[in-house]
Order: structure tokens, then C-alpha cells, then sequence
């Protein structure tokens, strides 16, 4: 189990990996519009062919029989536990960081620094690599090394990133600013998602499904916040993604200190 909470970024990211070549070379084919249909017809194939594998994996007499308040019962229990709640704003903060890199790196790498799409796909191609090999790395260390210990380097890693792309503000002439910054955020990104998932949950395995999907929610909800603030003011003002960054990494590290004392 603890090792499968460390596979998400590796398939995420080398799914990340793969699709910008793929729709790059589509888009040369067809409309916007295609995509869409594209889209629609993969997902029912790949429903298709998964539906019928998914079997459930928990033992009969470790299932909890579903009743109506059953769901608000282990909201309220997880809501009173340090533990997991540390890990959610900290995941949250740390998704606000990763959500701000995706919806600002094709205005300021394109808009700014005026790349082109292909070399754009390929820095895309490479950050998502990044994602995944730092994932793959954690899981082989996740027997070695703590949960927090990886959690800490990640959030190291990520205000590293926060710190090398504030430096546009001063200086926007070099284009590798940027582009070191948005690799360190996919680097981080990688390394934080799984220790977190694996703190949250060390406390309430029976719960794992439904802590898990509080966890999903909160980081997408939150990460659909930041979004639209990094281009608040226009998408050449690098100012308002330097603020949400730099906040979502000040309001992740406080929490992280919150989530540590917990672990005591």
C-alpha cells in the first residue's frame, strides 16, 4: 500500500509526458474541436477496458457497511486529527504553487520570453519528466527515509523554485529563470504529493478511500482559486504569480510547521 501511494506521480507524469508530442502532432490535423472528440472517445475506451479489472481490494471483514451519516462520521473524525488536517492545508498550499506554475507557464514562456510552441511542448515535456522521476525517486526512499524527512526536501525544493522565479521581477531577460523555477516546482511537486498522502492516512487506514478523496478535492478546489490570480492583471504582469506563489509557499511551510509538531 505505501508503495502504491508513491506511483501517482510517475503516471501522471510520464501521461504528461507523452501527451503534449501527441497533441502537438494532432494539432497540425485538426481543430480545437477535434480534440474534444478525441478525448471522449479515449475515456470510454479506457473505462471500457478498466471497468471490468476493478475489483475490490479491502477484505470483507475490514469493510464498514455504508450508512447514510457514515461519510459526515469520518469527515468529523478526520476533521479532529492534526495529522490529517496538517497534510491538507499543506497539500492545498503546495497545489496552489503547481496549479499557479500550469495556468502562467504558457503565457509567460510564450507571451513574455515569446518561445515557440515546440520548444515550449519540449520544457513542458521535461517538467512532467521531472514530476515523474522525482516521484519514482521517493517511492524507492519511502522505505529508507521518513515521510516528513521527504516531505521537508519537497517543500524545500518548491520555495527554491518560488525563490529563482521571483527573480523576473528584477530581471526578466533571461528566459532559463523561469524555466528553472517551473522544473523545480514540477521536481517538488513530485516529492511532496506522496508523503502527504501517506501521513494523512497512517492514522485512519479503515478511512483510506474517503480521506484520500477529501484530500483530491481540497487540492483541485484550492488550485481552482489560484489559477485565475496569476494573470490577474494581464498575462505579461509576472507580478501576480510571484504574490500567489510566494504566498502558497508561505501558507504551505506554516502549515507544514503545524503538521510537525503534530508528528511529536
Amino acid at each position: 500500500v505505501s508503495q502504491s501511494r508513491y506511483s501517482g506521480p510517475i503516471v501522471m507524469g510520464s501521461a504528461a509526458v507523452v501527451a503534449p508530442f501527441i497533441g502537438g502532432q494532432l494539432a497540425t490535423l485538426i481543430n480545437w474541436r477535434g480534440f474534444f472528440f478525441i478525448l471522449a472517445i479515449f475515456g470510454f475506451l479506457v473505462a471500457a477496458m478498466l471497468l471490468p479489472l476493478l475489483k475490490e481490494t479491502l477484505k470483507e471483514e475490514h469493510q464498514i457497511i455504508s450508512r447514510e451519516k457514515s461519510f459526515f462520521e469520518v469527515v468529523s473524525l478526520l476533521r479532529k486529527d492534526r495529522l490529517f488536517m496538517g497534510c491538507l492545508f499543506t497539500s492545498s498550499f503546495t497545489s496552489g504553487v503547481y496549479f499557479a506554475y500550469l495556468a502562467s507557464a504558457a503565457f509567460v514562456l510564450n507571451g513574455v520570453y515569446l518561445m515557440s510552441p515546440s520548444i515550449f511542448s519540449l520544457s513542458f515535456a521535461l517538467n512532467a519528466l521531472g514530476i515523474s522521476l522525482s516521484g519514482y525517486l521517493v517511492g524507492r526512499l519511502s522505505d529508507k527515509v521518513s515521510a516528513s524527512k521527504l516531505y521537508a526536501v519537497g517543500l524545500i525544493i518548491l520555495l527554491s523554485a518560488v525563490l529563482i522565479i521571483s527573480t523576473v521581477l528584477v530581471t526578466s531577460n533571461y528566459v532559463a529563470i523561469p524555466l528553472i523555477g517551473y522544473f523545480l516546482v514540477a521536481v517538488g511537486s513530485g516529492v511532496v504529493y506522496p508523503p502527504s498522502n501517506s501521513i494523512a492516512l497512517m492514522e485512519h487506514p479503515q478511512f483510506a478511500a474517503t480521506a484520500a478523496s477529501i484530500l483530491g478535492v481540497s487540492r483541485f478546489a484550492f488550485a481552482s482559486v489560484v489559477a485565475p490570480l496569476v494573470n490577474l492583471s494581464g498575462v505579461k504582469d509576472l507580478l501576480p504569480l510571484v504574490v500567489v506563489m510566494s504566498c502558497c509557499m508561505g501558507g504551505a511551510l506554516v502549515s507544514f510547521t503545524y503538521l510537525k509538531k503534530s508528528l511529536h
